[in-house]
């Protein structure tokens, strides 16, 4: 990537948006480009509503940037901390967020946060936790070391799966969770994926996935088996995470949601057999 002054710059990772993207360079500086409606390029409030070209970022911060993720008009950024990384992995150091927080999509409940926040603010609910991911669209669904999950944003379509529809008002922490599993999270617009790694008795394997699904359902994106019908406008097909059973004995690799759709590749094993711990995945099966 071509930097302002320091000519090209090798990019060490993308993280995209529903209208923007962030660049981080090898040299460790955060560069951002397009759109800026809502400051989710966190370029403090007097920047343009978008940026055609790219614009340095990292005069923003003073710590060392450890991941980028972007949902539709937010961006979060783990910052490095001195003391590393947590005993399962996950990022320890404080989370910084701007963009869109009308709706509380960054985990800023703040008095006169709610709106447009252009400046990198931190995220008070995830203060001296070591977050291992965060997936970011209209909502926002954060995975803690301990098995601590704390989602805000849209609920709209029940895509929390907190059982009901409610308006956000505080970082939730669903009850679905469980302290006995390891959990990934990925999130569409209106619905979300959570895969769910269970300690098994069987000394075949470590962990057997379940893959859950909530919220909107009106294009089948929940991968239950059926559609959802209308109803006042909204197609919700559960509030609470419900079992997809198509991936019942599936080694489950990667998710990849959409604003409508959802993508997962599966090891592919012999009917009735799973990838015994520790062995790489050979072919892939994609549905």
């Amino acid at each position: 990537i071509d930097h302002p002054g320091r000519g090209k710059v090798r990019v060490k990772y993308i993280a995209t948006g529903g209208n923007h993207t962030m660049f981080g360079l090898e040299d460790g500086r955060l560069m951002a480009c397009g759109r800026n409606d809502w400051g989710q390029l966190g370029l403090g409030p007097n920047a343009p509503a978008s940026v055609h070209g790219v614009a340095d970022v990292m005069s923003m911060f003073k710590q060392e940037i450890r991941e980028v993720v972007c949902g539709a008009s937010t961006t979060f950024c783990i910052l490095h901390d001195q003391s590393g990384y947590g005993v399962e992995g996950g990022h320890v150091g404080e989370v910084l967020a701007f963009g869109r927080n009308d709706l509380r999509q960054l985990g800023i409940f703040t008095k006169g946060t709610k709106g447009k926040v252009s400046d990198p603010t931190q995220v008070d609910a995830l203060k001296n936790k070591s977050v291992i991911t965060i997936s970011a669209n209209e909502h926002t669904v954060v995975v803690c070391e301990n098995s601590e999950v704390f989602c805000f944003g849209l609920n709209e379509s029940g895509q929390m799966g907190l059982g009901d529809r409610r308006k956000i008002e505080k970082p939730e922490k669903p009850e679905w969770n469980k302290q006995d599993t390891r959990l990934n999270v990925t999130v569409g617009a209106f619905h979300s994926l959570y895969l769910h790694k269970l300690p098994t008795a069987s000394g075949h394997t470590l962990y057997e996935d379940c893959l859950y699904s909530t919220g909107y359902n009106k294009h089948g994106e929940l991968g239950l088996g059926y559609f959802t019908e209308s109803m006042n406008g909204l197609s919700v097909g559960t509030k609470t995470p419900a079992l997809v059973p198509f991936f019942h004995n599936r080694d489950v690799l990667l998710i990849a949601v959409g604003w409508y759709h959802t993508i997962a590749v599966c090891a592919q094993v012999a009917t009735g057999s799973r990838r015994p711990p520790g062995e790489v995945a050979g072919e892939k099966e994609i549905v």
